[in-house]
């Protein structure tokens, strides 16, 4: 679902391009008509062009979809990768290499992974695929589970895993935070990602930790 937490941050990647880039879903996202344009158009950093277009996107069409939205900020282009082949998207499965298995190529300025990755059994292929996907100086934006979500699919991201698989593919880290899907963000400074990998185990000592009292702060 493409929600106020995703909209917010793709308007602030998508303007950060200074150039009109091309935008790629991995999981096609329905766009939540909970969160009117009209509001969204009111965002601090949207340009006067991308709030008339996404103002006037709203007066003439009633079912808005995530494309709509990209199109209107000024992107190139739009497309998704779902198995299931909704909204357009390409029919892929992600368990596979895309080029492997479907000869596919292409590649993109903004790679997103909003709420995908967990749903995926075969991990390495999925992040291989991310990586193929991405043009270089491109960016991924991973919205992902961590806390608060027994069994709603296969996996559950500590922070560890994102600062180590940027350490292990030279990528810069441009934003980590932790959130919720309406849009409320604790962003974490630079100088504490090594205190958000900090372990935490079933042990009153640990209740010290930096990334423990995050935890704890963000449940509240």
């Amino acid at each position: 679902m493409f929600n106020l937490l995703a909209i917010n941050n793709a308007i602030n990647f998508v303007n950060s391009f200074n150039k009109k880039i091309k935008v790629l879903d991995l999981g096609c996202q329905t766009f939540d008509t909970n969160y009117k344009l009209e509001i969204i158009s009111s965002h601090k950093l949207l340009t006067p062009e991308q709030r008339i277009s996404l103002m006037d996107l709203s007066q003439k069409k009633k079912n808005i979809t995530t494309k709509d939205f990209y199109l209107a900020l000024g992107c190139l282009e739009y497309d998704s990768i779902d198995i299931n082949g909704d909204l357009d998207s390409y029919s892929f499965d992600l368990n596979y290499n895309l080029i492997d298995q479907y000869k596919f190529n292409n590649t993109y300025d903004f790679v997103v992974n909003n709420g995908t990755s967990e749903h995926l059994f075969d991990q390495l292929s999925f992040f291989n695929n991310t990586h193929q996907l991405c043009k270089k100086n491109g960016l991924m934006m991973h919205i992902v589970p961590f806390i608060g979500y027994v069994n709603h699919a296969f996996y559950n991201y500590p922070p560890l895993f994102f600062i180590d698989l940027a350490a292990a593919n030279n990528y810069e880290i441009v934003k980590i935070s932790f959130c919720n899907r309406d849009g409320s963000e604790i962003i974490i400074d630079k100088d504490k990602y090594i205190s958000i990998c900090d372990q935490i185990k079933p042990s009153e000592i640990y209740k010290k930790t930096f990334i423990y009292k995050l935890i704890e702060l963000s449940k509240n």
